[in-house]
C-alpha cells in the first residue's frame, strides 16, 4: 500500500478528464439538456476552435429565471422563452476559473474557496482538459482516509 498525503496530491490526480463542452452557440435551453442528460451540475463553454471561454451552470440557469420566478410577478412567457433562446457565449459569466494539471490540489481547492465556486476548469493552454469539482476533491479525501484506514475502498474510489 502506498502511503499517499492529500497534500501531496495534484489536480491530475483527482480531476475528472476530458470534460464535456458545451460550444458557445448552445442555447441556455439545450445546454440545460445537456447537462441535466449527463447528469452535470455545469460544464466549460467552448469557442469553435475548443479554447474555454467560460463555464456555464445550473447556478446560472437559476440566477437567469430569478426574475420569473419571483413569487410576486407575474409568469412573462416571452422573458422564459428569451432565456431558453440565448446562447450559452453570450451570458457574459466572464473567462473560467481554472487551474492547470500540475497545480497542486490544495492551490486548487483555495482557488475555488476564493473565487466562490464549485468547479475549476483544468485548462492546457486555453483548452479545457479537465474539470476539478467539490466532488472529486471530497472523493479523493474519503478514498485516501478508506485506504489509511485500511478500509475498502468501493466503486467510488479509483
Amino acid at each position: 500500500m502506498v502511503n499517499v498525503n492529500v497534500l501531496d496530491l495534484r489536480v491530475k490526480d483527482v480531476m475528472t478528464e476530458v470534460p464535456e463542452t458545451l460550444p458557445a452557440k448552445l442555447t441556455v435551453g439545450e445546454a440545460y439538456a445537456v447537462l441535466t442528460g449527463e447528469r452535470l451540475s455545469g460544464a466549460p463553454v467552448v469557442d469553435e476552435a475548443g479554447n474555454a471561454t467560460g463555464v456555464f451552470s445550473v447556478t446560472d440557469i437559476l440566477d437567469d429565471l430569478a426574475p420569473v420566478l419571483d413569487p410576486n410577478a407575474a409568469v412573462d412567457a416571452q422573458l422564459l422563452e428569451a432565456i431558453k433562446a440565448r446562447p450559452v457565449g453570450e451570458a457574459g459569466w466572464g473567462p473560467p476559473i481554472s487551474c492547470g494539471r500540475e497545480a497542486s490540489l490544495v492551490e486548487a481547492c483555495a482557488l475555488m474557496v476564493k473565487e466562490r465556486v464549485h468547479r475549476v476548469i483544468v485548462l492546457e493552454g486555453t483548452r479545457p482538459v479537465g474539470v476539478l469539482s467539490a466532488i472529486d476533491v471530497v472523493r479523493a479525501v474519503a478514498c485516501l482516509g478508506a485506504e489509511g484506514a485500511g478500509a475498502e475502498q468501493g466503486e467510488a474510489c479509483p
